[in-house]
């Protein structure tokens, strides 16, 4: 982390920083900002053609100035706010998954233009609010499953010799959009996933070889089950394996 610039606004005391592990590398500027004794809190980043120093003021300028853009800003409902969280919701994944946007998409650079242009009109729609809202309902839990498939957690559990770490039920759906599968930001994976600490060689090989339809072993970061798209059917096929392989 490097401090670029640091300036006052009114009552706001603003950093611009530059962190070389970013998701955009040099391409990003980060906005941290703090009001009296309080310590200094990450407020935005900047990407790609919006890191000028011109942009960056005029964005502190009116979140100093504005109370009610300052919270939208600070609840993550100003339109900078919802496209940047789309843009890194849908090209960035966190559970070792591909990222099929970005990958249809082409590069960062054009997927962010994408979702600057396009998120209003995307988060508008009837579908996203009702897929939204439906998986907003569920708040991920690291010690307990989701719901949907918690029996089959605790199925694999009994098994000797297999453990398994985390889990996600995985989004109900995505939102068709210009050809594109958009996720919403509810907090769940693309893809449902089961990851496993311990499995027994016998039984990684066993589903390794299954001829699963919409579930796949693989050996990533975890061994782990996933789904290949439609998540409510990998769980049904895994529940029914599981049926099967524990009478």
């Amino acid at each position: 982390m490097n401090i670029l610039e640091s300036f006052t606004i009114g009552n706001y005391d603003f950093q611009v920083q530059i962190n070389f592990g970013n998701v955009a590398a040099l391409m990003q500027r980060d906005v941290f900002y703090k009001t009296g004794a309080y310590d200094y809190q990450f407020l935005r980043s900047f990407y790609f053609d919006d890191i000028i120093q011109a942009k960056i003021g005029a964005f502190c300028k009116h979140f100093a100035e504005d109370d009610t853009y300052r919270e939208l800003s600070l609840a993550r409902q100003a339109d900078w706010a919802q496209y940047n969280d789309l843009f890194l919701r849908n090209c960035f994944n966190p559970y070792f998954q591909s990222n099929p946007v970005l990958e249809n998409i082409g590069s960062l650079v054009a997927a962010y233009e994408f979702f600057k242009e396009h998120t209003a009109t995307i988060i508008a729609r009837a579908d996203y609010q009702r897929l939204y809202q439906h998986d907003l309902a569920i708040v991920p839990d690291a010690h307990i499953p989701d719901p949907e498939l918690a029996d089959i957690i605790t199925a694999f559990n009994q098994i000797e010799g297999v453990r398994t770490l985390a889990s996600c039920q995985g989004v109900s759906g995505t939102v068709s959009y210009q050809k594109h599968n958009i996720l919403t930001l509810a907090p769940h994976a693309r893809y449902a996933y089961i990851w496993f600490t311990r499995i027994t060689p016998a039984m990684a090989i066993k589903l390794e070889q299954m001829p699963f339809v919409n579930a796949i072993f693989i050996d990533n970061v975890y061994p782990t089950l996933q789904s290949t798209g439609d998540n409510a059917a990998f769980l049904g096929e895994i529940r029914a394996w599981l049926r099967q392989s524990t009478t």
